[in-house]
């Protein structure tokens, strides 16, 4: 696992994870990113952006999140078990971060909008630090 596009560490080290995690939560973000409009036509989403801060060597990326799955296994050695999966990216856009845009973002069929939010974040091109994010709920 990678927090913040800097510090890499193993899953199953919980304490040194939730220091991450905390860690990245406190600072303070170099760029400001936020969604200006999101309007669903014909089953896309439609963003229009703006962007303050230094954003010469920053890319702008944008995920539509699925909130929760749940997926039960009816055969093999799992057979009986139900997996239950958060925060999937079920679509993923990227370019050069630009003071505002715009960009399409097709939902995938058999979601419901309901159940999606948007993820924008820029990441520094030589580090790949995050260095803004927003969220927001279809």
């Amino acid at each position: 696992m990678i927090v913040n596009g800097e510090k890499e560490l193993v899953g199953s080290d919980n304490a040194n994870i939730k220091h991450a995690v905390d860690n990245a939560i406190n600072e303070t973000p170099l760029i400001t990113v936020h969604i200006k409009s999101d309007t669903i036509v014909d089953r896309k989403v439609q963003v229009h952006y703006t962007i303050s801060g230094n954003i010469s060597h920053a890319t702008l990326n944008a995920a539509l999140v699925q909130y929760k799955t749940i997926t039960k296994i009816n055969a093999g050695e799992n057979g009986g078990a139900t997996l239950t999966d958060y925060n999937i990216v079920r679509q993923f856009f990227s370019t050069q971060a630009r003071e505002s845009g715009f960009f399409q973002l097709q939902i995938p069929v058999g979601l419901d909008e309901k159940d999606l939010s948007l993820a924008l974040f820029t990441q520094d091109d030589a580090t790949q630090k995050i260095t803004g994010a927003t969220k927001k709920g279809l």
